[in-house]
């Protein structure tokens, strides 16, 4: 059902994708989308390409994962120097020196932008910082949440415009481990990943919470390969980075990083 509801809507996006490009097309003039998700702006190629059009996606910063794709008649080498350039930066900070409890989770700034009426499309990344969080959005949704938005998990916040240039990803690093999987099945590398049973990894990923290289992974069965990137809700991503020849009990030795 999950796996439907995604095709269905990944067809809308593309439709909507293509006339976009095809507005492009006929006005030569830029033309450009909401935000995408990673899974979604591999979209973006197949509408430029029907109708000849050129291509960006930028999420306001070079580290950012959603992404808005713009549609070009020509060549554009500094698109967010543009006065046209439709997306914002805000700053969220506490209103006093400090949070009261404790700082906000990215789930909860998401949820108060949400709580204001507005949709998914329209905002872009959150990234957290120790005294509170930059969030990217489109310009009409950045200038409405700049004036109503006054508390991010009940506490009270303010709210200020920053340059682009100051939105940056802070540095983590990853934890290396080394396993031996039976095989690579996506619930045994998982399972090899965060110490699961087969059966806790299964129930994982038929729960829905599951991304690989960005979309919804469903089936336990799914074969990965070096290179794969896992995201789990609530536990953070898993890198398969390489993968050993068998051994004499024919598992196979895996290194993954965790994030």
């Amino acid at each position: 059902m999950r796996a439907d509801r995604q095709g269905e809507k990944e067809k809308l996006v593309s439709a909507r994708l293509l006339d976009k490009a095809r507005l492009c097309a006929k006005t030569g003039s830029m033309t450009f989308s909401s935000f995408l998700s990673p899974a979604e702006q591999e979209l973006v190629l197949p509408a430029a390409r029907a109708e000849r059009v050129l291509f960006v996606l930028d999420g306001g910063f070079d580290e950012a994962e959603r992404k808005v794709a713009f549609f070009l008649p020509y060549a554009e080498e500094h698109l967010r120097e543009e006065k046209s350039f439709p997306i914002r930066a805000l700053e969220i900070v506490p209103k006093g020196k400090t949070w009261v409890k404790a700082a906000p989770t990215h789930r909860d700034y998401l949820g108060a932008a949400l709580g204001q009426g507005l949709t998914r499309e329209v905002l872009g990344d959150i990234v957290l910082f120790s005294q509170g969080a930059y969030l990217l959005a489109l310009a009409k949704a950045a200038d409405f949440l700049a004036e109503n938005l006054s508390q991010v998990a009940s506490e009270y916040v303010s709210i200020a415009f920053v340059p682009l240039d100051e939105v940056a990803l802070p540095k983590t690093e990853a934890r290396e481990v080394v396993r031996t999987v039976a095989s690579l099945r996506l619930d045994c590398v998982l399972a090899a990943a965060y110490n699961l049973s087969r059966n806790d990894a299964k129930t994982i990923v038929l729960s829905g919470t599951v991304l690989v290289n960005h979309r919804l992974a469903s089936r336990p069965e799914q074969m990965l390969a070096a290179g794969d990137v896992m995201s789990v809700r609530g536990k953070g991503r898993v890198v398969l980075q390489s993968v050993g020849n068998p051994t004499r009990k024919e598992r196979l030795p895996v290194t993954l990083a965790l994030f």
